[in-house]
C-alpha cells in the first residue's frame, strides 16, 4: 500500500540572516571559487567528500586553521554540488549548509547551487536560504544472505550452511525546499517498501529434509483445530514438487486427534504452552509465567 507522509513546518527567522559555512568568489575567467569551512578545531582530520570528487573514494583532506578546517574548489558557473564532511572518520552533515538534500540513508547532504550563492552574495545576504522546491527520487535495492554453523544442528559437523536470503526494495519521491524564505516544507511519497524472503520457514524444513536424504517431510500443525489442514497440505504439495521429495499428507485433528494429543502429553508429562511459539502471540496473550522459567520480556 502506498503511503504519503507529509510534514510541513514553519521556521520564524528572528535574526537578519543565517550565514552558511560556504562562500563563493567569481573569477575573471568565469569560473567560481567555492570555499568550504568546517568549524571544529578540535578535530584531528577532516575530509571533504561530494559528488564532485567521487565521495569517499576521492575525499580530500581539508587544511586546518586556528578556527577549523577549510578547502577551496574551483568549478564552472552553474555547478550544483552535494557534499558532506568526514570528521575523524565520521560522516558529518554541514548544519550551516546553504541548502540540504536527502542523502538516501535518512540523513542530509549539503547542497551548493553556485549560481544562487553568487547572486545572493551580490545582493548582500551571503547565501541565506531562498524559496524554492526540489524534487528528489531515489530507489535502493539490496539483498542479504544468512548462514549458520552446521554445528548448531549437528555438533560433529563443521563449516557453514545456507539459512535464508532476502531482497529489499525501497523507492521514494520527495519534495523539499522552502515555500517562502524561512518557511521549509517536506513531502515524502513511498512508492515501494518491500522485503521479500525467498526462503520461507517451510522451505527451510524442506531444504533440510532434502539435504539429509529423508524419505518424507510433513507437519504436525494439522493437529490444531485453529489450523486449516487443506492449506497446509497444499503448501506441502507445492514444496514437494519444488524440492523433489515426498510430502506426508495429514489431518491429525481427525478422530479427536487434538484431544488425544492433550491426554498423551499429560500422561507423558510433556511441556505444553498456551501460545503458538512466536513472540507476537506472547504479546497478544500477555503471557508471563516466571515460575516455569519461560516468559517473553
Amino acid at each position: 500500500m502506498k503511503k504519503i507522509i507529509a510534514f510541513i513546518s514553519t521556521l520564524l527567522v528572528l535574526s537578519a540572516a543565517v550565514f552558511a559555512d560556504v562562500s563563493v568568489k567569481k573569477r575573471d575567467d568565469g569560473k567560481v571559487e567555492v570555499t568550504f569551512f568546517y568549524g571544529n578545531p578540535r578535530a584531528t582530520e577532516v575530509l571533504l567528500a561530494g559528488d564532485f570528487n567521487n565521495w569517499q573514494d576521492g575525499a580530500e583532506a581539508m587544511t586546518k586553521t586556528d578556527k577549523g578546517f577549510t578547502m577551496t574548489k574551483v568549478v564552472p558557473a552553474g555547478t550544483i554540488m552535494k557534499y558532506k564532511f568526514i570528521s575523524d572518520g565520521n560522516w558529518t552533515a554541514d548544519l550551516k549548509a546553504p541548502d540540504t538534500v536527502d542523502d538516501g540513508f535518512g540523513g542530509k547532504n549539503g547542497l551548493v547551487d553556485v549560481d544562487t550563492l553568487v547572486a545572493a552574495q551580490g545582493g548582500g545576504d551571503s547565501g541565506a536560504k531562498k524559496s524554492g522546491i526540489k524534487f528528489i527520487s531515489w530507489t535502493m535495492l539490496g539483498t542479504q544472505s544468512n548462514f549458520k554453523t552446521q554445528g548448531a544442528v549437528d555438533k560433529t559437523k563443521k563449516g557453514f550452511d545456507f539459512d535464508s536470503q532476502s531482497v529489499g526494495l525501497k523507492s521514494y519521491n520527495k519534495l523539499t525546499g522552502n515555500a517562502l524564505p524561512g518557511v521549509p516544507f517536506y513531502v515524502e511519497i513511498a512508492l515501494a517498501e518491500r522485503e521479500i524472503e525467498d526462503y520461507s520457514a517451510e522451505g527451510k524444513v524442506t531444504y533440510v529434509a532434502k539435504k539429509n536424504n529423508f524419505d518424507y517431510f510433513g507437519t504436525t500443525l494439522t493437529v490444531s483445530p485453529y489450523k486449516n489442514s487443506q492449506i497446509l497440505n497444499k503448501t506441502g504439495e507445492k514444496l514437494s514438487k519444488e524440492f523433489n521429495i515426498k510430502y506426508l499428507y495429514s489431518d491429525f485433528k481427525k478422530k479427536e486427534g487434538y484431544k488425544r494429543s492433550i491426554t498423551l502429553s499429560k500422561d507423558l508429562n510433556l511441556y505444553r504452552q498456551t501460545y503458538c511459539g512466536c513472540k507476537y502471540s506472547i504479546k497478544v496473550g500477555n503471557i508471563v509465567n516466571k515460575d516455569k522459567k519461560w516468559w517473553y520480556n
